[in-house]
């Protein structure tokens, strides 16, 4: 029961981090089509002993993901301006671009000079408060103009949130998953400052969960099966953690190729 509940909590915690990033990134990306359903982000491992801001791992972890996570209060509010006349209906960017990109051009047209009337709307309500003089050129990302209006449009939400009492709600928004991943995944690490870590624990629930009821498996289709869950290893945490394995006599190798090692099965 013990273990069920341990193992539920484990499940659980990772999921919400799952989901919680993997929307984050997704928002990011907007308009532009993926070109992975799942975008893996790099962890390391507590064992590691030096972790620098060379690393791949430093750079596409929590880096890359806190970028992501301090924007999502304006990606939410923009995703709902853009949803109100749905009905029931919710449309993410993707479907959102995918509808566009299927317009005419005279729906293209009409919809464009929408989009530019309600900004100006929004520009005009908030004039008292934001400088909008302060927001500088936006980039045109999109070979669509109505989607480069959009990326405008969202870009002067999250422009006002930052320049006025607005900043409030919108930085308490993203703290609270912040404080979240510093319970589970997140830890400072010196002069190399926050860095996602898997810890011991999670690293052997995740493999007993993958391994399931098999006797061995492949190390090289251990680390796939990580990435497949959004968790993804750079060269030297690979090494850190097939160390750790080692250390526990769970590695069975045939050769010194990684395609000949394999991880063994345990309680």
């Amino acid at each position: 029961m013990i273990y069920l509940l341990y193992r539920s909590k484990k499940i659980i915690s990772y999921y919400y981090f799952f989901y919680v990033s993997q929307l984050s990134l997704r928002n990011e990306a907007m308009f532009t089509p993926f070109e992975k359903e799942i975008r893996p982000i790099y962890f390391t491992f507590e064992g590691e002993e030096k972790l620098s801001k060379t690393r791949v791992s430093y750079e596409y972890g929590w880096r890359n993901l806190e970028k992501s996570i301090n924007r999502i209060f304006s990606h939410i509010n923009f995703l709902k301006v853009l949803n109100l006349s749905n009905g029931k209906s919710v449309y993410s960017y993707q479907d959102i671009a995918y509808r566009i990109r299927n317009m005419s051009q005279e729906e293209l047209e009409i919809l464009d000079q929408q989009v530019s009337q309600l900004m100006e709307e929004y520009k005009n309500k908030l004039s008292g408060d934001t400088k909008w003089e302060l927001m500088g050129t936006v980039m045109r990302p999109y070979d669509i103009p109505v989607l480069n209006n959009m990326y405008l449009f969202f870009s002067m939400i999250d422009h006002q949130f930052n320049q006025t009492s607005r900043s409030k709600p919108y930085n308490e928004y993203k703290q609270w998953f912040v404080h979240f991943c510093q319970k589970s995944f997140l830890k400072s690490r010196g002069r190399s400052g926050k860095m996602l870590i898997l810890d011991t624990d999670y690293l052997l629930f995740f493999t007993k969960m993958i391994i399931q009821d098999m006797p061995k498996i492949r190390l090289k289709k251990l680390f796939e099966e990580f990435e497949t869950r959004g968790i993804i290893f750079d060269r030297d945490t690979q090494t850190a953690i097939i160390d750790y394995f080692e250390k526990l006599n769970l590695l069975e190798k045939k050769s010194d190729s990684g395609d000949a090692i394999y991880v063994k099965s345990f309680l």
